[in-house]
């Protein structure tokens, strides 16, 4: 199956102080996983629970770990890697990288349509 991936800015990490920004009312309706930090000096994706702040998993996802999407459906989370031209597809029940998909030169965002 072909995935396909959208680039937009919808969901930004801000790796300065580790936060996921513009949720945008979505909050509601996804997992804690999803609340994410983004760690650009360590480069990896870390999932806290949103009120005890708690890490549940470290997930090395590529170089600079930039933005994420989540598709709840299907359980994966969809993670733009600036500094390796890559998006990293992490599985949310493994915590595991599942596909690493080579796009342009530095992607900034990503997407996920429920439709597509």
């Amino acid at each position: 199956m072909r995935r396909k991936i959208v680039p937009l800015k919808s969901w930004k990490a801000n790796a300065r102080s580790g936060r996921l920004l513009g949720l945008h009312g979505l909050r509601r309706k996804i997992k804690p996983l999803i609340l994410l930090a983004i760690l650009a000096v360590a480069s990896s994706l870390v999932a806290p629970f949103a009120h005890a702040q708690t890490v549940v998993a470290t997930v090395n996802s590529g170089g600079l770990p930039y933005s994420v999407a989540y598709d709840s459906a299907r359980g994966e989370v969809f993670v733009a890697d600036y500094g390796s031209n890559t998006v990293s597809v992490i599985d949310d029940s493994s915590n595991t990288v599942v596909a690493t998909v080579s796009v342009g030169a530095n992607p900034i965002g990503v997407a996920y349509d429920s439709a597509k």
